[in-house]
């Protein structure tokens, strides 16, 4: 399947134009009513109403780690013995959003992904600047240059 064709089966099965039509049009406002953006008829419950306790197993919260009503959740991954650093995955400082990553300004000063540690760090763990390397978390890894500020 390509691309258009892919574009082109998840506009159609989501009820909007197709590819060729978008294309054509060149915009397409799925904004909603004033009534709907503000809530006046209610919200998407059979009977209209705001839910502060979900039912969040029903909606995919399987293990129960979702605090039953709004909460802190600490759903991010702490240090320990084995992963003595927390990875943070701030934004790309060079990119606004996907409409500006292909300028040639933004492309130069984001070189691409990589491993920020403090000298301290990098000595403890053996990382060199510019070195390659297995960075992670519990949830993942991944290889990535490394520089040690």
């Amino acid at each position: 399947m390509s691309a258009e064709e892919l574009i082109d089966a998840a506009l159609l099965q989501s009820d909007y134009p197709g590819f060729q039509a978008l294309k054509e049009q060149r915009w397409l406002d799925c904004s909603k009513s004033e009534r709907e953006m503000n809530f006046l008829d209610g919200f998407g419950w059979p009977d209209g109403r705001f839910r502060f306790q979900p039912d969040w197993k029903a909606l995919g919260d399987v293990e129960g780690k979702i605090p039953p009503l709004p909460d802190y959740w600490d759903a991010i991954d702490q240090s320990s013995a084995e992963y003595p650093l927390r990875l943070i995955t701030p934004t790309a400082r060079s990119f606004l959003n996907t409409s500006f990553t292909e300028t040639a300004g933004a492309r130069e000063r984001e070189i691409g992904p990589r491993l920020l540690i403090h000298a301290a760090d990098a000595t403890a763990a053996s990382v060199s600047d510019g070195e390659q390397g297995a960075g992670g978390q519990q949830a993942g890894r991944d290889n990535i240059g490394g520089e040690s500020d």
